[in-house]
Formats: structure tokens, C-alpha cells, sequence
């Protein structure tokens, strides 16, 4: 079982460890029995301008008229180091140690778009008759970039 980001040797984190960052993020790329069996969906994840959290799910993310959330790139654990609070009104950088960074784009690459799979699923079963949005372009932010100071 995976779940808090900085727990460290008393998660099931150490599974990945002989993984590349670039891996943690592309599907198939982990061998099964390397896995963690249980992704418990209690914390917040962020990295760069990628983040979920249980709360931060839209209420109506299970319709028909919904977007799906943007997809990380598979190189997003390569790319930062930190991550960027939404909702603020000055990007502000939150520093991710590199086990912690590693734990993060993990947790992002595949919680996003298992729940993307799992709306997608929903609006093919109850959507009859409607148009189905599957457009990937779900953010918490106002724009994905990243200021060029933060990349320093």
C-alpha cells in the first residue's frame, strides 16, 4: 500500500525505488508484481502544475458534460522537482525532495488518469443520446505554464 507521499520505508514505496522517473509515469512500464496493490487516496499529490486531490474533484466530474483531467507527460518526474499550489494568486514553488518528487509523480500519473478511465467508463454506460465530453484538458490552474524562474 502506497498513500502518504513522504512516509518513507513504512509504505510500500521502496516497490518503485528501482524504477526510473520516466517509468513511474508510463503505463506498463512498472512489472506487475512491482506494484503496489493498494493506491489509498487519502493525501493531496502535486507536482510542477499536476496535482489531485480527493477534495478537489469536481461534484459534477461523473457527467455527461464534464472534462477529463490533463494527462502528465510521462517524463512529468524528470521534469520538477516541486510543485505549484493552486489557488494562489502568486505561483508559489514547493520544493519536493527527490524520494518525495518520485513518490508524487507516481501518485499523479496514475491516479489521474485511472479516474479518468473510471468517468469514462460512467459517461458510456449513462450518457445514451447526450455528447460525452472526454476532452483531457481538467486543470487546477488558470494556465499550465511554468515561469521560466522556477525551472532554475
Amino acid at each position: 500500500m502506497v498513500s502518504d507521499a513522504s512516509a518513507g520505508g513504512m509504505e510500500g514505496w521502496d516497490m518503485l525505488k528501482d524504477y526510473s522517473k520516466t517509468d513511474l509515469c508510463t503505463p506498463g512500464a512498472i512489472d506487475q508484481d512491482h506494484l503496489p496493490h493498494v493506491l489509498h487516496y487519502c493525501q493531496r499529490y502535486l507536482l510542477g502544475k499536476f496535482v489531485i486531490g480527493k477534495h478537489r474533484i469536481p461534484p459534477n466530474f461523473l457527467s455527461c458534460e464534464e472534462k477529463l483531467f490533463t494527462i502528465p507527460p510521462p517524463d512529468l518526474g524528470e521534469r520538477f522537482n516541486f510543485a505549484i499550489e493552486p489557488d494562489q494568486v502568486v505561483d508559489k514553488k514547493l520544493a519536493h525532495p527527490p524520494s518525495i518528487a518520485r513518490n508524487h509523480a507516481f501518485m499523479v500519473c496514475h491516479l489521474l488518469p485511472y479516474l479518468n478511465e473510471a468517468a469514462i467508463y460512467w459517461k458510456d454506460h449513462h450518457c445514451e443520446g447526450k455528447t460525452r465530453n472526454k476532452e483531457e484538458t481538467l486543470t487546477f490552474y488558470k494556465s499550465m505554464q511554468i515561469d521560466a524562474s522556477f525551472l532554475q
